[in-house]
């Protein structure tokens, strides 16, 4: 009887053990997103787009991404091309410095940062920080004693 017991609990936790790696194999073959790939090229050419236009100008940008049905997905996140380059605008235009830029964007949208290294990042910062009053405001400060 105590051999039956013993064997019939053996079964059962190695029935359960085999189910549960199962388990965790299967979900995390469901969490590999097969688009993010695609979307990772995708943001690159947007990032791209920006950061090697020398003569890059916000409104002018903000004025063709109307015309453009391209959608990007951070983390669970979509965006069209307009709500991306409003939100980077709107990050610019509250930060002072490319520290406080990259926290408002990992607030917002936190594997944001997942997609861009840093030097693009302070290169996305300056461009769309250019043209904003705060940037006026300190380029007159800056330039007061001159």
């Amino acid at each position: 009887m105590k051999k039956s017991i013993l064997i019939f609990a053996l079964i059962v936790f190695s029935i359960s053990s085999h189910a549960q790696t199962y388990t965790v194999a299967y979900n995390q073959a469901n969490t590999i997103d097969r688009s993010t790939s695609r979307n990772a090229t995708l943001s690159a050419n947007f990032l791209k787009e920006i950061v090697q236009n020398e003569d890059f100008e916000y409104r002018e940008f903000l004025k063709d991404s109307k015309d453009s049905r391209s959608k990007y997905k951070f983390g669970k996140k979509n965006y069209t091309k307009t709500e991306l380059v409003k939100l980077l605008r709107k990050a610019a235009r509250k930060s002072g410095n490319t520290t406080e830029f990259s926290e408002f964007l990992d607030n917002v949208t936190p594997s944001f940062r997942n997609y861009v290294s840093d030097n693009d990042l302070d290169q996305l910062y300056k461009k769309f920080r250019k043209g904003t009053f705060n940037k006026y405001v300190q380029d007159l400060a800056d330039n007061w004693d001159d």
